[in-house]
């Protein structure tokens, strides 16, 4: 296997211990020994994630948007788990390092990402979970979640137009095991939207593969 596979993984392990202990922090509550072995297990399966993206062709240039992006959303993502909701200046960082990233992206390589799938994942994120927000009066998704999930859809998007959709239907289906699972009424969205990333990501290249394979009669 590919030593970059181990780099991002043990990467991604340093990454989910640092989130386990200062996500909490941000919110004064003591992390707990579960917190942290926890997160560093999502923070090495997030980058194990992202290499496995790269070996089926996503392109290198995307890595450092996609990287910083995860390791972000990952902190987001504890805060979420441990205590159903987000501080706002974590929030605006990550959307700040966000678009200055893909503004990099863009510039750096021209033909690498799509800046209108960025706005049309970002909105439609935004109108799907603010609807949800807004129709339940905050019993099915969080506010957290409702401010988070543009910045998800913005990166998905911009890496690959088919993990808007892929990416959400992951979302929905993890969040949907969990609430069975835990029988539980409200869902903390965020862990498994960063999930829906992931999974999207890693399948984005093939799918388009597929879709664009002429000796199947089907064009994109």
């Amino acid at each position: 296997m590919n030593p970059a596979v181990f780099l991002l993984a043990a990467v991604g392990a340093g990454f989910g211990w640092v989130a386990g202990n200062v996500g909490p922090g941000s919110l004064a509550i003591s992390p707990t020994p579960a917190t942290r072995m926890w997160s560093l297990v999502a923070g090495f399966s997030a980058f194990t994630a992202l290499a496995v993206a790269a070996a089926l062709g996503m392109s290198s240039n995307l890595l450092p948007l996609l990287s910083a992006a995860t390791a972000m959303l990952l902190l987001l993502a504890v805060c979420d788990a441990v205590a159903g909701t987000i501080p706002d200046r974590l929030t605006a960082t990550t959307a700040a390092v966000v678009v200055l990233l893909i503004a990099g992206t863009a510039t750096a390589a021209p033909g690498i990402g799509s800046l209108r799938w960025m706005v049309i994942g970002a909105g439609l994120y935004a109108v799907l979970f603010g609807g949800l927000w807004f129709f339940s009066d905050g019993r099915l998704v969080g506010g957290a979640d409702v401010r988070v999930a543009p910045i998800i859809g913005a990166v998905a998007g911009f890496a690959a137009p088919s993990a808007v959709t892929v990416g959400l239907v992951a979302a929905f289906v993890s969040a949907g095991l969990w609430a069975i699972t835990h029988r539980a009424k409200t869902v903390v969205f965020v862990p498994h939207l960063l999930a829906g990333l992931l999974v999207a990501l890693v399948v984005a290249t093939p799918l388009q593969s597929f879709y664009a394979d002429p000796s199947i009669g089907i064009g994109l």
